[in-house]
């Protein structure tokens, strides 16, 4: 008994001294955390050899991370297929031979990009409504940087809108006047000329306040023409 026990310990200390050091030197405890100081993490049975801080790989090709679970959830995919590439992040979502949401009843969101040899990728951002799982591409960014979207909102400038060009006290610049600027500067007055747009480029919001304000004025225009026109057939009669 007793040498059965001598030899126990014995294996039992050969055991610590080979344990212990491997187990400082990689993890090391620290309150109730766990670090790992030194080397890479590879997580998935093809992340044997991890190649950064942290390579999660469950194939050859593809890496999937889940964060948290049901509709609060992050999903992140990476796939590689030979010549391109497909990488998702999702919220409420997954994708196996589709999209589907991990709780129903919630809507998602799912951010995917495009790689490929030839400049054809793209990327995009879908959305599922509450009622079904067919996802819309609500916002996508081509390779020639071509983008589209949905719908498109745009605050209004801080200028406000030019509705005051319909106020009695407004003051129409005449038609001759306009010309005269015309001939002078080579564009509309309260529009920016080409220069001003090459250097710091298209404002859609302040673009769209000053095209309606031309609009609004060319409306006033007609009108005192048509008065003028009104009067001119009055007269002859």
């Amino acid at each position: 008994m007793t040498k059965l026990f001598t030899y126990t310990l014995l294996i039992l200390g050969i055991s610590l001294v080979f344990v212990i050091p491997v187990y400082a030197y990689n993890w090391a405890p620290s309150g109730n955390n766990i670090l790992y100081p030194n080397g890479n993490v590879g997580i998935g049975s093809s992340a044997t050899a991890p190649n950064d801080d942290l390579v999660v790989r469950n194939s050859p090709t593809t890496g999937k991370l889940l964060v948290g679970d049901g509709f609060s959830s992050w999903w992140i995919q990476g796939n590689n297929y030979g010549n391109t590439g497909q990488n998702n992040i999702g919220v409420n979502g997954y994708i196996t031979n589709g999209w589907h949401k991990r709780n129903s009843s919630y809507e998602g969101w799912m951010m995917s990009t495009y790689v490929t040899q030839n400049n054809s990728g793209y990327f995009k951002i879908f959305h599922m409504d509450s009622a079904n799982e067919a996802p819309v591409s609500m916002f996508a960014i081509g390779a020639d940087g071509t983008t589209y979207v949905r719908g498109l909102k745009v605050s209004i400038p801080p200028t406000g809108w030019p509705d005051n060009v319909f106020s009695s006290d407004y003051k129409l610049m005449p038609l001759s006047e306009v010309e005269s600027y015309i001939k002078e500067n080579k564009h509309l007055p309260d529009v920016k000329s080409e220069e001003e747009l090459l250097k710091d480029g298209l404002d859609i919001g302040e673009m769209q306040q000053q095209q309606m304000k031309k609009i609004e004025e060319l409306t006033l225009y007609i009108i005192e023409l048509q008065k003028e026109v009104k009067e001119l057939k009055t007269g002859n009669k």
